[in-house]
């Protein structure tokens, strides 16, 4: 019981300390801001002190407006008070608040010292590594406006001895507002807006934080925005009755359309953060808002300086919110830091576009404070400062090209050099035979005889392709990857990918649904085509890069051309599709042996069992393709096993199948034909196998190659980005959102 007497909280000093926790720029219905409150403060606090203290006291009426429900097209009532009366609420918060810290549940986390939504974010994370596998997922129905005043002062009077200090409290809840001009009588609810409003909010709520705890339901309750950890779905389906029936005891339902039993495997959103098994990341419908966020800011009227500084604070606002908890930092926080080089590369464009700044000095200069949500070494950093700014005079002289100069050009020099050395680094291929591959203090190691050959930091990899036997792979290694979304890619010794690590993630079920009805109902025949478009312009646009240097391939290209031309006007079915398929790409191929070196003794094209140089290069670099494409489509909640161009094949991963066509010639064949006729060392063994050195200059090249940036849709992309979107974009139009349209890569 809180036994303080309304006369000993009310001083003039008690006033003044209230008065300074009031922080706000709107005026209440008396139009006194807080600066005009603050200029005669002393008589103002007397004038209240005075009022207080011989019962003329009443709050003035409120103003009422609406605001936007965030993800919502609903509106919010909020309540504008004086700041008189903001004074008087804070000086009973400040009263009532360590009384009631002392009975509330530590499950509660809105509007409390010493409880954030991180930590609810947190604290649901530890309840779900604790194994429950359910989850009720819910909240209140309209609550702040549902409030009974009669049941809410009884709870008050339970704890609050004094009765001038509840008649107080009293006339903020059943204080009236104007709203249009008229006045308004509030006779259920409490005001948003109101200061008192959230410590009230959680009185009220308290009683059902204290009818779970008797029923030892764990929960994690922010406002009226709660979930439940459940057993198992029919212990889920008895608590969601009694509690619903508990609510209407006190006056309350839950929001019927936002209540679930869902599976930790199913995956579920609570206060902006999305969980599925044991991972949490940023909600990915706010993710994308937040992307969007940093790209708005590159189109803002403020210098490059200021800009800087305010991708700096938004970045360091975030990391507070998000680094936290999210436990796939190398995934989503990676991708925040990459849209923010992003921006700063176009922004970097535009300054010297108006001329704002004209020197890569001046660029530096000004990027030194800027914040990231990774911490990076300083060497780092200075080299992503200066791609950065390559890339945004790479975009400056693209939009330019009368300024533009050759690839001699020692920007474009610098551009490429640092975006092959990232693209390598980012991999780490495993060749040798027998070797341990473990985890060493934030780092991936590899142990040969058990002596450490190779160490690099976990943030610097992307993706592991095992291409050996006997190799031992380390459960921290396995557990590192899944949660940084790492893949790792086996391929074995015909050149051929056969397995992939990748963390848990199902398709998911509606997308599943609706890839099967485009397949049922022909749908998928626009697919096919657009698939094998793509590849087949890919490689007419090859071989007419290949002509300028070799002028023999026009005939070919007609060809092909023509072929096209007719697959779109006939093909009718996905057979039909394929068929084409195969008739332009063994043009293709019949005119790519035309310019190979006859030395490298390549007849035909041969997929499995190729015991040839060229042909076990081509397969061995497409394993490599494939693993990226794999991922990409997975991560798109897309089945594998659903495809439009490759008959679906149980246990066959077909949809790879199709989505890799469009890439085979501008990632792959273009990097194996130029090593050729470089004549790299690429051999094969007596048994036809690639050479463990064939082997590795395959990857690297293939990897710089992924790793590149190419001009597409107007803007300088890395081709892993252009493979990772046309998977979004795949899985955006069978959910009927987009047009997919093939890549067409320039040569």
């Amino acid at each position: 019981m809180l036994a303080q007497r309304f006369e000993d909280i009310l001083s003039l000093s008690s006033l003044q300390r209230a008065f300074e926790e009031v922080d706000t720029r709107s005026v209440g219905i008396d139009d006194i801001s807080l600066m005009a409150y603050e200029e005669k403060l002393l008589t103002n606090l007397q004038l209240l002190h005075d009022e207080l203290l011989d019962g003329s006291y009443a709050p003035q009426p409120l103003e009422r407006f609406e605001i936007a429900k965030q993800n919502s097209n609903e509106k919010r009532p909020i309540a504008l008070g004086s700041i008189r009366d903001k004074v008087v609420q804070n000086l009973l918060l400040q009263v009532l608040t360590p009384h009631y810290e002392e009975i509330f549940s530590d499950k509660s986390y809105a509007y409390r010292p010493e409880k954030s939504h991180i930590r609810a974010i947190t604290r649901t994370r530890d309840f779900i590594q604790r194994g429950f596998s359910w989850v009720i997922r819910t909240d209140i129905d309209n609550f702040f406006e549902t409030i009974p005043h009669d049941r809410l002062l009884q709870l008050l009077k339970q704890h609050i001895k004094d009765p001038l200090i509840l008649r107080l409290i009293e006339l903020f809840i059943r204080n009236g507002l104007f709203e249009d001009k008229e006045y308004r009588n509030h006779r259920i609810g409490i005001h948003q807006g109101d200061i008192l409003s959230p410590l009230l909010s959680n009185i009220y709520l308290h009683q059902m934080d204290t009818f779970l705890e008797t029923k030892g339901i764990e929960f994690v309750r922010f406002a009226d925005d709660f979930i439940l950890f459940i057993d198992n779905s029919d212990h889920g389906n008895e608590i969601l009755k009694s509690l619903k029936i508990f609510l209407l005891t006190i006056n309350l339902n839950l929001e019927e359309t936002k209540t679930s039993l869902v599976s930790i495997d199913q995956g579920f959103t609570f206060l902006g953060a999305y969980f599925k098994h044991r991972e949490v990341m940023v909600d990915p419908q706010r993710f994308v808002k937040v992307q969007d966020k940093i790209r708005s800011f590159v189109f803002e009227k403020r210098t490059f300086s200021e800009f800087i500084v305010r991708v700096s604070a938004y970045a360091k606002t975030l990391r507070l919110m998000y680094a936290g908890f999210v436990t796939a930092q190398n995934t989503q926080l990676q991708e925040l830091d990459d849209d923010i080089w992003e921006a700063v590369s176009a922004r970097i464009y535009l300054s010297k576009e108006s001329g704002e700044v004209n020197s890569k000095g001046a660029f530096k200069e000004h990027l030194i404070p800027l914040a990231l949500f990774h911490s990076i070494s300083e060497d780092e950093r200075k080299k992503l400062i200066d791609l950065a700014i390559l890339r945004g005079y790479e975009r400056y002289h693209d939009e330019h090209p009368s300024k533009s100069r050759s690839r001699t050009d020692p920007i474009e020099r610098k551009k490429i050099e640092y975006a092959h050395a990232f693209a390598r680094l980012s991999t780490l291929h495993v060749t040798t035979q027998g070797v341990f591959i473990g985890m060493a203090k934030n780092r991936y190691i590899i142990k040969e005889r058990g002596k450490v050959t190779h160490s690099v930091p976990k943030a610097q990899i992307e993706r592991v392709i095992i291409n050996a036997k006997g190799i031992t792979l380390s459960s921290s290694l396995i557990e590192s990857c899944a949660r940084a979304k790492i893949p790792i890619d086996f391929i074995d010794y015909t050149h051929t990918p056969y397995a992939s690590l990748l963390t848990h993630h199902a398709p998911l079920p509606q997308t599943t649904i609706a890839q099967n009805e485009i397949f049922v109902n022909g749908g998928g025949v626009y697919l096919a085509r657009e698939f094998v478009e793509g590849k087949a312009k890919n490689q007419i646009n090859y071989l007419k890069y290949l002509n300028r240097y070799h002028d023999t391939l026009a005939p070919w290209i007609q060809k092909m051309e023509s072929t096209l031309r007719t697959m779109k006007k006939e093909a009718k079915s996905s057979p039909q599709v394929m068929g084409f398929e195969g008739v332009i790409s063994a043009m293709y191929w019949d005119a790519l042996q035309g310019i190979v070196d006859p030395s490298w003794g390549w007849s035909a094209r041969v997929t499995r069992g190729a015991t040839d140089t060229v042909n076990s290069a081509l397969n061995y670099a497409y394993a490599i393709l494939y693993g990226k494409i794999q991922e990409s489509l997975v991560r798109s909640g897309l089945s594998l096993y659903i495809s439009y161009l490759h008959v679906p094949d149980q246990g066959k991963p077909t949809l790879v199948f199709d989505m890799i066509e469009e890439f085979r010639a501008f990632v792959i064949d273009r990097t194996i034909i130029t090593m050729l006729n470089r004549n790299e060392p690429i051999r094969v063994d007596n048994s036809g196998k690639l050479t463990a050195l064939a082997r590795k200059l395959i990857a690297q090249n293939v990897f710089e190659r992924l790793g590149s940036y190419t001009t597409w849709k107007k803007e300088s992309r890395r081709v892993t980005t252009i493979i990772s979107y046309q998977a979004y974009l795949l899985s955006r139009h069978i959910h009927g959102e987009d047009k997919y349209t093939a890549f067409i890569g320039k040569y």
